[in-house]
C-alpha cells in the first residue's frame, strides 16, 4: 500500500521507471555478461556460488530504491515515524553499496535513491539536505552511459529543484551553500563543467 501512495503523490509527477525485481535485475545481470569491472567479476564469483542470487552489494543497491520509494509513501500517508524508519534503512542499505562498487547496471537505482532519499528531507524541511543529496545523485548521474531512463532521472531532478528554487525566492543567494561539505565535481559552475552537478 505504501508502494501505492509513492505512486500516486510522487512518481505520478516524476515517472520514474519501476526498480527491477530481483528476477528482472538476475536477467539483466545475465545478459551484460559482468565483464566491465574484474574486481566486481571477482566479487561476483567469491559471493556467488549460486547463480540466482544477486550480489550483495547490487542488492543493497535495488533495496536502498525500493526503502526510498516506501519512505515518500509513507510520508504521504502520514506515518511519519514509518516514513523516517524506511528512511534510515535506504541510508544503511546505500552505506553497503558503497563500500564497494556494485555493477554498472545497478547505478541508476543509486542515483534514483539519493534523489528520492533528497526529496524526501526537504519533504521534512531540509532543503540543504536535498541539495546534498542532489549532488551525489549527479555524481552517480554523471557516470551513467547509454543507460534507459536517464533522462526520466534528470527530468526529476530538474522538476524537484524549480520547486527548491521557488522555495528560497528564486534567489540565488538564499540557496544553501553546500560546496564546503560536498565540493563540486571537476569544473562543475565555473564555465568549464565536464559533467552535471
Amino acid at each position: 500500500i505504501l508502494r501505492s501512495y509513492y505512486h500516486i503523490s510522487v512518481n505520478d509527477v516524476l515517472n520514474l521507471p519501476p526498480i527491477p525485481s530481483d528476477e528482472e535485475y538476475l536477467l539483466r545481470l545475465a545478459n551484460s555478461g559482468t565483464n566491465h569491472n574484474s574486481n566486481y567479476n571477482n566479487n561476483y564469483n567469491n559471493n556467488n556460488n549460486n547463480n540466482n542470487t544477486i550480489p550483495l552489494y547490487d542488492q543493497a543497491a535495488l533495496q536502498a530504491a525500493r526503502f526510498a520509494e516506501l519512505s515518500l509513501g509513507a510520508l504521504a500517508n502520514n506515518q511519519a515515524p514509518l516514513a523516517l524508519e524506511l528512511s534510515n534503512a535506504s541510508v544503511m542499505c546505500l552505506r553497503n553499496c558503497i563500500e564497494e562498487p556494485g555493477h554498472e547496471l545497478c547505478l541508476y537505482d543509486i542515483a534514483r535513491a539519493y534523489l528520492l532519499l533528497g526529496i524526501f528531507r526537504s519533504y521534512r524541511g531540509d532543503v540543504v539536505r536535498y541539495f546534498k543529496y542532489r549532488r551525489v545523485c549527479m555524481s552517480h548521474v554523471a557516470r551513467l552511459r547509454g543507460v534507459p531512463h536517464v533522462d526520466a532521472l534528470v527530468a526529476a531532478i530538474s522538476f524537484h529543484d524549480s520547486w527548491a528554487y521557488m522555495i528560497h525566492n528564486a534567489s540565488e543567494e538564499n540557496i544553501p551553500d553546500i560546496d564546503d561539505v560536498l565540493p563540486r565535481p571537476g569544473g562543475c559552475g565555473t564555465g568549464n563543467a565536464t559533467g552535471p552537478g
